[in-house]
């Protein structure tokens, strides 16, 4: 979505995380008001703020919100509103959609921080290439099979395994049997944690990660057969 300089919106915009609620509400007067419920409290925050582009700067109210209020607001393709300081994503809707707006963090949505894109590559390329999945690949017995995994929201990830190097295909493009599937993605400032299905050999693997300097390591692997 991209806006002159200088412009105003009128909008509202739901998000979620650290067990609260926050919603924004953008006025074409350059007003803007932000309500917070559940575990931060029951806060109204109002101030000003202007639309160059595709960003949103807040110039009042922030200096009182311990944080939860930062300067600039990045509008991706997606309508989805990025707190550019705390990587946090709100849903740029007229009506709360709970199932949606929950917890929007890379790879759910973009990227404003391109050293998280390389090091959760880092980090899914351990798992897929770790003896736990490895052992469902059959690669050896099945060469036709194609290192296959359907695409992710806004993940960008280069996966290669034993030279195979992954095709990402949006999910209703995929006619194979064996393929590969993140469910979920929990991705926080120290721990990590994500689901793979892995389509025709019946078994989800889920990984638990833990940062430990700076390099993410695998913490737990558990195997859920079906």
């Amino acid at each position: 979505m991209q806006f002159t300089v200088a412009q105003t919106i009128e909008k509202k915009v739901f998000g979620c995380w650290t067990e609260s609620f926050w919603e924004f509400e953008f006025f074409e007067n350059g007003a803007y008001k932000r309500t917070s419920s559940g575990h931060y409290g029951n806060t109204i925050i109002t101030g000003l703020y202007t639309v160059v582009n595709d960003t949103i700067q807040i110039k009042s109210g922030f200096e009182d919100s311990d944080g939860t209020i930062n300067k600039y607001y990045i509008i991706d393709k997606n309508n989805v509103l990025i707190d550019t300081k705390l990587e946090n994503g709100y849903l740029m809707n007229d009506e709360k959609q709970t199932t949606l707006y929950c917890d929007l963090k890379y790879p759910k949505i973009t990227a404003v921080n391109k050293e998280k894109i390389i090091q959760l590559e880092k980090a899914i390329n351990l798992a897929f290439n770790s003896d736990k999945m490895k052992a469902y690949y059959h690669f050896d017995t099945k060469p036709k099979r194609k290192l296959l995994v359907s695409k992710y929201h806004a993940l960008q990830a280069n996966i290669i395994v034993d030279h195979k190097v992954a095709e990402f295909r949006a999910i209703e493009e995929i006619t194979e049997d064996f393929y590969i599937e993140f469910e979920d993605f929990n991705l926080n400032y120290s721990d990590l944690n994500f689901t793979i299905k892995i389509h025709d050999e019946g078994v989800k693997i889920d990984f638990t990660f833990i940062l430990t300097d700076k390099e993410w390591v695998i913490k737990e692997t558990r195997i859920f057969e079906e």
